[in-house]
C-alpha cells in the first residue's frame, strides 16, 4: 500500500482513485515546518502564492511540497500527465530555490 502523502510517492505512478484522493488533499498542506536548508537556500512557502497586479493574492494550489525529496511539484503534473508530457515538475520536482515566478501560473 503506497503512501500518497508526499507528491513524490505519486510520481510516475498510475494511482487508484483513493490514491488521487489523497494526493489531491495535499494542496491542503501544512507548511509550518522548518525547511532544510541547501547552499543557504530554502523553500519559502510564501511561493505558494501569488500575488496579482492588483496586489490581491492568489494562492497556488497546484503548487505542492515534497519532504521526501526536498522540492516542489506540480500536483496536476504529477497526476494526470501522460508519461511523454512530464516534465521535471511531475516527476522529480523543482529545487532551485530562487524566487521563480510566472513560469507555471
Amino acid at each position: 500500500n503506497e503512501d500518497h502523502s508526499d507528491p513524490a510517492s505519486c510520481a510516475n505512478l498510475k494511482l487508484s482513485p483513493e490514491g488521487i484522493n489523497v494526493a489531491l488533499n495535499l494542496e491542503n498542506q501544512d507548511l509550518s515546518i522548518e525547511f532544510p536548508s541547501t547552499g543557504g537556500r530554502k523553500f519559502n512557502p510564501l511561493w505558494k502564492n501569488c500575488i496579482l497586479p492588483n496586489n490581491s493574492v492568489k494562492p497556488r494550489k497546484w503548487l505542492v511540497y515534497s519532504k521526501k525529496k526536498d522540492a516542489v511539484f506540480c500536483l496536476p503534473c504529477t497526476l494526470f500527465a501522460l508519461p511523454t508530457e512530464r516534465s521535471v515538475w511531475g516527476t522529480t520536482g523543482y529545487r532551485g530555490w530562487t524566487e521563480h515566478r510566472g513560469e507555471r501560473d
